[in-house]
Formats: structure tokens, C-alpha cells, sequence
């Protein structure tokens, strides 16, 4: 199940396709067991759409379980139908024993439905209708737990959702259906995790539900070491951070600005970023949460997320003393987190232009002016493409472009507040050359916006299938909100050589990394550490760069080597 899980979403949907496609000539021996691990990979990638398709497809075979019909409930309770979930999951526990797993499931994600009709009504409905929904929610989470037993580490996401519930109708004022002591229950979430995590076998969702215990018990310290210890899991999927998200969210309302419960918050945020590896809105104050500026310094932060490999770690020590297992850190899922943060921090030297504050064309970035002007030294200047932002509009493809007193700038994710307009357009190069624009703003930008690293070289053009190069994208795709490009980043192709003192005065690169009308103008990201490499262009359907073949789409980016090299010998002129 963990493999399936790992694979590419688009590779699952494939396989799920194929498979049913395959009960048309029958039913394989042991159908029903793949089925439910297809749809818990759909489940765990959060393709709820996929996996109701799916399920129900398998039905019509005569394929079918209680798992998979538990399953199918959860797709309608997370596409917000949660009357039929309520009607599909009651009938199942009607047609199960009380010794069926799948009836303490169902009777928990019955509770999980009034939890969200009671989150639901409590911003808008009377407090008697939320409060109903609450009490139902505690009632059906506790028969789930009355099945199971709170020592066994599977269904403590039962016991958490009754002691979180409790203490958020204690808080309302609300009367819970019958006692709870929540403050117990969360106590012995937290004994039975931390037994698990000594002997080397807790799991990602534990780790969550044990930092829900320690926040319940107002154990601040303990509860980010326990999030901290879930943000480094392989184990943590897509799914299950949601979920953790949304619970800190919505029921026990933790603020992602404050606190250092908070920042956690955003650290899951990052780590659900690398989980979907999609595309993520970025807005300043969770970018803010995740940088030096606040009550965390960036020595802080790098030994937060890349702890020591051959002594104890701080997590472990804020954990309770025991050593946590080193398999958890060795998968390197640290290391990619530090490079996503690193990432995360560029993000603030990217910005959005346009002709007002709500809307962009493009997309541009700081870069060191000294880099392409050698008179600028360290300067800072925006860096963006001849169609979004020119002085010279004799081409047609810069019809659209914006005039020096047209654009204004905004570094959305360092303050979406402050705009800036252009002093003065330094150099340009059209659209069918290399399709660059640099210049000055107005005013400067403040100290801690710093320009974007720029990579000396390129990486090899020519790779195996298996060995392909990934690219990133930040930009404001349709001119909204700045967004990073994760996923489908395969850098296909560049017509730079190896050896790069001969490369042609034109370097183009060649890309999947998803864009669209907005993202003109964005710095492409190469490498752990996040260098530009290429000023994303344009995107469309080219011949190849090298050799003979036939026409592919994809996206096209300038080499940044190009630009500067060209702007250098046109300046000294």
C-alpha cells in the first residue's frame, strides 16, 4: 500500500483506468484487494473525484468491500456530500458485525460528518443547530472508540476527535452528549504514541494525533516536537496532512501568524507542498512564518529542519528523552525540506506586474544588476520579458506589453501592500531575440528583498528517462496569487554544450513545469539550493532543439547566461 501510494498521481489514475478496463473480460482472483489499495493511493493523494469514479466503477464489476464502500464515503464527505455519506456509512454498519474493523471506521467517519456540519454551522447557524451537530459528532466518535481500544495505536484518531471535540464544547458552552474527560483521554494518547515512537514503530498519523494530545494539555513545547517529528515523516501523505491541517485549523483555530505552534502550521503547509508536488498559492504571512524575521532565526531554522544525523536530536529531547529511531531521518526527507525552504525564501524577491494592485500581466524578479551591467555592482534590478515590460513596442508581440508608467510592482509575497513603479528601463531585448527587460524601481526595495542567485552554468542537456533534470517555477499564473510549480517539471531539452564557452549567443530551454498567462517573466529554478537558470518565455508546440525529431509541446525559457552576456556587450557600447 505504501508503494502504491508513492507512485505519480497520474500514474495511478492510469493504472485505476487500465484495471477496470480489465474486469470487462473478468474478475481476477484477489480483485478486491487491489482495488482497495488503488483506492487508498486515490484516498491518500487526495483525488477524491478519481477515487468516488473509481469505487463505483469497481461496484458495477461486482467488485466490492466494506473498506471500499468506507472508502467511497470518504470521497463524498471530502466533495461535501455529507448527507449521502452519513446515509451510505449508517447502512454499512447496519449490514457488518461490531467485530468488522470497518465498524469502528464507519461510525468514526460518521462522526467525522457531524464534526464538519457542526464547523459548518457554528459561523452561521443557531448555536442550538451547531451544538446538535456537536454532540452527535462526540456520540458517534465515541462508539467507534467503544469498539476499538484506546490502547491500540490504530484508532487513537478516535480518541483524539472525542477529547478535541469535548474540549471545543467545553469552550462553546456546550453540554457534551454525556461526561468526557478529555484531559484524560489526551493523556493516554500521548503514554501510548510515545511507547510507540520507543519501540521504533509509530507511524505519521500518530505523531499527529500525539501533538493533538500535547496542545489539548496546553503542552506547547511537546506538541511541536511531535508536529515537528510528523512534518519529517515519508509516511506523512497528502490525505493525512490535510487532515491534520484542517483539525488545527477549524476546531482547535490555531493562527498560522502567531506562536510557535503556528509556525508549524506553515511548516506542515511546505511539507504538504513537497507531499502533492502541485502547485501551492504563497501569501506573505505564510511565507513570513517561515522566515528569519520572526521569533525563529535562519540558524534555528536550518537545525529545526536538517537535525544532526549522529546525536540526539532536539525533537527527540523535546519528545520525552527517548531517541527517535534515525530511519526517520534517514530518507532524506529533511534535506528536501530545506531545500523547499530555501525556495520559500526566494519566493519573496518575485513579483507581480501589472497595471493595478489586483491584477497582473507578468511576472518578474530581483536579480544583481552587477551580473548583466557591470556599472550596477550590487544594485538591485527587476528582471523580466520584453513583452510584459518595454520601452519599445515597434514589435507586435510587444502590443501588450506595459510602458515604464503603466507597470506597477508588487513582491506579493513580502507584502502585497506596497507597490512600486519603474524609475528607468535599463536595457531590453525584443521578443524574438532574447526577450528581456531590465530595470530600476521605484522606490528600492527594501534591504531584506535580496536578488535571486544566478547559476554560472547549465545542467547536462541530454539525459535518460530516469535521470531527467527537474526544474521550478514561481510566477502568477492568470496574474493571481504567486504560485510554485512542483510537479510534471521535467527539464527536457537546451541547446547549450557541455562546454559552455561555446554556447551560441541564444540558449533556449525546454520544459514541462505547468504555466499559463501570467507566469510570463518568472525565474526557472534549477538545483538544491535554487538558482535561476532561464527566464521562463513563452510556451507552445517547437521543433526540437537538438536533432531530428518531431514537434512536442512544452515551455521555453531564455538562458539567463544569454541575457547577461548580451546586456554586458550592449551596455558597453
Amino acid at each position: 500500500m505504501n508503494d502504491m501510494a508513492r507512485l505519480d498521481q497520474e500514474a495511478v489514475l492510469r493504472h485505476a483506468r487500465t484495471w477496470i478496463a480489465n474486469l470487462s473480460s473478468g474478475v481476477p482472483e484477489g480483485a478486491t484487494t487491489d482495488a482497495e489499495l488503488l483506492a487508498y493511493a486515490l484516498r491518500n493523494m487526495r483525488d477524491f473525484k478519481g477515487l468516488g469514479e473509481f469505487v463505483s466503477d469497481a461496484a458495477r464489476h461486482g467488485v466490492r468491500s466494506p473498506m471500499l464502500v468506507r472508502l467511497e464515503a470518504q470521497a463524498m464527505i471530502e466533495t461535501g456530500d455529507v448527507v449521502a455519506a452519513i446515509a451510505l456509512l449508517s447502512d454499512l454498519g447496519q449490514r457488518i458485525p461490531d467485530t468488522d474493523p470497518e465498524a469502528r471506521q464507519a461510525l468514526g467517519l460518521i462522526g467525522r460528518c457531524y464534526k464538519q456540519v457542526f464547523l459548518d454551522r457554528a459561523a452561521s447557524a443557531p448555536h442550538e443547530a451547531a451544538a446538535a451537530a456537536l454532540r452527535m459528532a462526540i456520540r458517534y466518535y465515541s462508539g467507534g472508540l467503544v469498539l476499538a481500544t484506546i490502547e491500540h495505536p490504530d484508532y487513537l484518531w478516535l480518541a483524539m476527535n472525542v477529547a478535541a471535540l469535548a474540549h471545543r464544547a467545553e469552550f462553546e458552552g456546550i453540554e457534551p452528549p454525556f461526561p468526557v474527560d478529555w484531559r484524560a483521554l489526551a493523556e493516554q494518547i500521548d503514554k501510548v504514541v510515545a511507547a510507540e515512537r520507543d519501540a521504533g514503530r509509530v507511524t505519521a498519523w500518530n505523531c499527529a494525533t500525539a501533538g493533538e494530545a500535547c496542545l489539548a494539555l496546553g503542552d506547547a513545547a511537546r506538541a511541536a516536537a511531535w508536529f515537528e517529528l510528523y512534518a519529517a515523516r515519508s509516511d506523512s501523505s497528502a490525505f493525512a496532512l490535510h487532515s491534520t491541517l484542517r483539525q488545527l485549523r477549524d476546531v482547535w483555530r490555531i493562527d498560522p501568524d502567531r506562536g510557535r505552534i503556528g509556525r508549524l502550521y506553515s511548516l506542515l503547509q511546505a511539507r504538504l507542498i513537497m507531499v502533492e508536488q502541485g502547485e501551492v498559492d504563497l501569501d506573505p504571512k505564510t511565507v513570513a512564518a517561515f522566515l528569519a524575521e520572526r521569533d525563529v532565526d535562519s540558524d534555528q531554522l536550518a537545525r529545526l529542519l536538517a537535525p544532526p544525523r549522529n546525536r540526539r536530536s532536539a525533537t527527540a529531547e523535546a519528545s520525552g528523552g527517548a531517541q527517535v529511531p534515525e530511519r526517520v531521518f534517514n530518507d532524506g526527507a529533511f534535506e528536501e525540506f530545506s531545500s523547499l525552504m530555501i525556495g520559500v525564501q526566494r519566493a519573496r524577491s518575485i513579483a507581480r506586474i501589472g497595471r493595478d494592485a489586483r491584477r497582473g500581466t507578468g511576472t518578474g524578479f530581483l536579480v544583481r544588476g552587477g551580473d548583466f551591467i557591470p556599472a550596477l555592482g550590487n544594485e538591485r534590478v527587476l528582471l523580466t520579458n520584453a513583452h510584459v515590460l518595454t520601452h519599445d513596442f515597434s514589435h507586435e508581440a510587444h502590443h501588450h506589453a506595459l510602458s515604464r508608467g503603466e507597470a506597477l510592482v508588487t513582491f506579493t509575497a513580502a507584502d502585497e501592500h506596497r507597490h512600486y513603479r519603474i524609475r528607468q528601463i535599463l536595457w531590453t531585448s525584443p521578443f524574438d531575440a532574447l526577450d528581456a527587460t531590465l530595470a530600476r524601481l521605484d522606490p528600492e526595495p527594501p534591504p531584506e528583498l535580496v536578488p535571486l542567485p544566478v547559476a554560472p552554468v547549465l545542467p547536462r542537456a541530454r539525459l535518460t528517462m530516469a535521470e531527467r533534470h527537474r526544474v521550478y517555477i514561481f510566477g502568477h499564473p492568470g496574474g493571481g496569487a504567486l504560485q510554485l510549480s512542483l510537479h510534471e517539471n521535467d527539464l527536457l531539452e537546451h541547446n547549450c554544450p557541455d562546454e559552455h564557452e561555446r554556447a551560441p549567443a541564444l540558449v533556449q530551454l525546454r520544459y514541462l513545469t505547468p504555466t499559463m498567462g501570467g507566469s510570463s517573466g518568472s525565474p526557472v529554478f534549477f538545483g538544491r539550493d535554487w538558482q535561476v537558470i532561464g527566464l521562463h518565455h513563452a510556451a507552445g508546440v517547437f521543433a526540437p532543439l537538438l536533432g531530428q525529431g518531431p514537434d512536442y509541446e512544452a515551455n521555453q525559457a531564455i538562458w539567463v547566461q544569454s541575457i547577461a552576456h548580451a546586456a554586458r556587450r550592449e551596455t558597453a557600447r
